[in-house]
């Protein structure tokens, strides 16, 4: 067998034992309200000294949404439940376990984490947030269909042990356009005066730019298996050794 294929070999059995992974547990658990709201991503023109103008045909996007249901998580949506049925979040924690992630040291730094609100025509961008203690680490990624995902190299000063990650998304509506936040489509703002003037409309908020955030999860950085270590170099030193006494009996020939 050539060197090379031993080699190829051994490195893919050094890979596999060393492959790093999301260990999911049951999910993280929250407590939403039946109250939805509305976010809006729509033109300026739609908005007046009132709010939303009542009569507005359509939006650039929409999303609808209930409190508790606006975060950004570390982890893929699976990951985690949402529920009316609990009174607060402590009751979850008696009956499920978070999703966490595993790395030998050295790996690549694999993550995919979601937001649970998500404009596709807004500009838009995640940002993930490693740390341990009062060290942390930042890096960015895209954010698409509400998925981020982040791939990057392990950095050099991160050692075994445990970590947090956590996911923010933001986004920007960009020129002459807003995000509007209605506080309930049922309430028009309308007294007198602005009716005189016309300016009736929905009450609530606008904003250039929004961002959400939402749970930490774990991250354990494990040291490098010596066994695996140890038995490539010991093959490669074995085939080297055997390629020498190869070329040595070709030349005695």
């Amino acid at each position: 067998m050539k060197f090379q294929h031993i080699l190829a070999i051994v490195s893919l059995l050094f890979t596999n034992i060393c492959n790093a992974e999301l260990i999911r547990g049951s999910g993280r658990g929250s407590t939403t309200s039946t109250s939805p709201q509305a976010l809006y991503l729509l033109d300026d023109t739609l908005i007046n000294s009132a709010g939303l103008v009542s009569d507005f045909a359509s939006a650039i996007e929409y999303e609808s949404y209930t409190t508790g249901l606006t975060d950004a998580n570390p982890a893929p949506e699976g990951c985690y439940f949402y529920s009316q049925d609990w009174d607060d979040d402590a009751e979850w924690a008696q009956y499920y376990t978070p999703c966490y992630y595993q790395f030998t040291l050295g790996q690549r730094l694999q993550f995919e984490g979601f937001s649970q609100i998500h404009f596709n025509q807004a500009l838009s961008s995640a940002t993930w947030r490693l740390s341990q203690g009062s060290q942390y680490w930042i890096f960015a990624s895209e954010i698409i269909d509400g998925i981020a995902t982040l791939d990057v190299p392990m950095p050099a000063d991160l050692r075994p042990g445990q970590y947090s990650i956590s996911l923010n998304t933001s986004y920007s509506a960009g020129d002459n356009r807003s995000f509007f936040h209605v506080y309930t489509r049922d309430e028009i703002e309308c007294n007198d005066e602005l009716y005189a003037e016309g300016l009736c409309g929905y009450r609530g908020s606008a904003s250039q730019s929004i961002g959400f955030s939402g749970y930490s999860e774990s991250v354990l950085i494990l040291p490098v298996n010596e066994a695996p270590v140890v038995l490539l170099f010991a093959l490669s030193g074995w085939v080297f050794r055997r390629q020498q006494r190869n070329r040595q009996l070709l030349l005695v020939r």
